[in-house]
């Protein structure tokens, strides 16, 4: 019994993540506002789709959508933003393959895994198929270590994901920080990992410092990172926060430090469960990293 009910709601958070699911009330968007937010709903945080529909008018919604994709751009110092040229491929891809069911392309089960995922590593098809099945693709992704199927189950042509596993569930959440594809994929970024906690009205964030490029400038070696944090509060508001941080350190000083650790005093406007999302960019190395917390503030 104790393995079904974790079956079903591995089932039931896949499918959410793939279909978007909208949470409590929402106000209505105007034409712009709902065209994003239909396609990029697949791409959301629960914070941000929470926040997005909440929004009060236009011009908010309209700040927050250039939001989305500037911190989803792996490199913001140039003028492409590399995420959503590649996530907007991806869509008018799957809108052409995946065709399906009387569903726009995008919107089946393939093709949302492809726009989340990216083009898997190797496909394998068993058409028509003896027994409970009329057909089966599998989609093998290296760079998760996962397999990924989809069945036929009439002959219609019609392919329903049939994958629910942790392993897909992570793999579905990571792509919504990074762009990720096949070991073959051109755009592939590694994220910079991080930690963060808050104590005494402090954000304080560790960065793994052979994760970081040093820049040897005479006897000192130093580095530059830019932190910024979008603030999600309880009432669906938001405000946003950058702060660069420049430090140096003497070569014998940096060979024993396993972690640069940032202070960062933070004065939240409102109290209450709040969330941070939070990314952190090594200037020197244009190396990103993204992650949302969950704090409380008494």
């Amino acid at each position: 019994m104790k393995i079904r009910w974790k079956i079903s709601i591995i089932i039931v958070v896949v499918i959410s993540l793939l279909s978007g699911c909208i949470i409590g009330k929402r106000v209505k968007l105007d034409p712009q506002s709902e065209g994003f937010y239909r396609r990029a709903r697949l791409l959301m945080t629960k914070q941000e789709e929470e926040v997005f529909l909440n929004l009060p008018d236009a011009e908010s919604r309209k700040k927050f959508i250039k939001e989305f994709w500037d911190i989803r751009d792996p490199n913001p110092y140039t003028e492409e933003n590399e995420y959503k040229e590649e996530i907007e491929r991806r869509f008018e891809f799957a809108s052409r393959r995946f065709k399906e069911g009387g569903r726009p392309g995008w919107d089946s089960d393939r093709g949302r895994i492809f726009i989340l995922l990216g083009p898997p590593d190797n496909i394998r098809e068993y058409p028509m198929l003896s027994g409970y099945y009329k057909g089966v693709i599998v989609w093998l992704y290296g760079n998760y270590q996962l397999a990924v199927r989809f069945v036929d189950k009439i002959g219609d042509g019609v392919y329903e994901l049939d994958t629910y596993s942790t392993d897909l569930l992570e793999a579905l959440e990571t792509a919504k920080y990074t762009l990720m594809g096949g070991t073959s994929f051109k755009y592939k970024i590694k994220p910079l990992k991080f930690k963060l906690s808050y104590v005494n009205g402090k954000l304080i964030i560790n960065v793994a410092t052979k994760n970081l490029l040093l820049q040897k400038e005479k006897e000192r070696y130093k580095m530059e990172i830019e932190i910024e944090i979008i603030i999600y509060y309880k009432d669906k508001t938001f405000e946003k926060i950058t702060r660069i941080k420049k430090m140096s350190f003497l070569k014998d000083d940096i060979l024993q430090l396993k972690n640069i650790t940032i202070n960062l005093p933070v004065d939240f406007k409102k109290k209450g469960k709040i969330y941070l999302d939070t990314i952190i960019t090594d200037l020197l190395g244009n190396r990103r990293g993204r992650r949302i917390f969950k704090i409380k503030i008494k």
